[in-house]
């Protein structure tokens, strides 16, 4: 049985590097009592994967990984067993088990499924930025309304200028608009807000871009952009990132909590 969960990565934990968060799961799962799958072979290992690596940094509502168990009681037990292990930074939301697939029939990953992504971008108190909430979202619009938006994308083997405007999906600087216009996710209304970091200036803005393996828009990247449209310099220290929801094109735009 394989079974998606979903979970918020906050607080002091968005320095813990994604290798550091699997090993960390690795070892909650034993300490929650998890009846786990391990894989065959002289190295065996627990059969869990992660969706969409997150940076360094950033905190999230909604990270996601699957994890193929023997045996379970109930899913609130699962969830309720490994919270109680967890340390500060990390919650699971939700724990959805996964229907069965025909046996001659290779499952999508999480990781696979991933094509879009919502993000918080916070400006940070204390640093210095040019415009009031009501400029920033002026500044923008004239921003986006360019042809051609060029961005430099950078892979770990080479770097080359993108037009990145067609993956830019939607934005909005309320986050009940950016709801209302159906491109976020309705959980991230009940549960995600708590997750992250708030800041007293209130100067932030909503963003969906495409994501996964095939188009990865960083939210990083637009912010620097614009920064450079308007002429004035980006500090990447100066923004927080918080990943609201990852969704699929599976079946239409979709969150990944609602693909079985």
């Amino acid at each position: 049985m394989i079974f998606r969960v979903k979970f918020a990565k906050f607080g002091v934990l968005k320095f813990i590097g994604h290798l550091d968060v699997m090993r960390y799961f690795q070892k909650a799962v034993l300490r929650a009592g998890w009846d786990v799958v391990y894989s065959q072979g002289f190295h065996p290992h627990q059969i869990m994967s992660f969706a969409q690596p997150l940076s360094v940094g950033v905190t999230s509502s909604s990270e996601y990984m699957e994890i193929e168990l023997h045996s379970f009681n109930s899913l609130e037990q699962l969830k309720s067993s490994i919270n109680e292990v967890m340390t500060d930074g990390i919650w699971v939301n939700e724990i959805t088990l996964l229907d069965e697939i025909p046996s001659n029939t290779k499952r999508i990953t999480s990781m696979a499924l991933v094509n879009a992504a919502d993000y918080m971008v916070s400006v940070k108190d204390g640093y210095e930025f040019p415009f009031s909430q009501c400029e920033w979202e002026c500044c923008f619009r004239e921003y986006i309304c360019q042809e051609e938006i060029k961005i430099q994308k950078k892979t770990k083997k080479s770097e080359k200028e993108i037009d990145c405007k067609p993956f830019i999906l939607n934005y909005s600087f309320d986050l009940f608009d950016f709801y209302e216009s159906g491109k976020i996710s309705p959980e991230y209304i009940k549960d995600g807000t708590i997750f992250a970091d708030s800041y007293d200036n209130d100067r932030r803005i909503f963003l969906q871009l495409t994501a996964g393996s095939e188009t990865n828009i960083k939210p990083e990247s637009i912010i620097e952009s614009f920064c450079a449209f308007h002429g004035f310099h980006y500090d990447r220290f100066a923004y927080q990132i918080h990943r609201m929801e990852l969704y699929s094109e599976q079946k239409g735009l979709q969150p990944l909590w609602a693909i079985r």
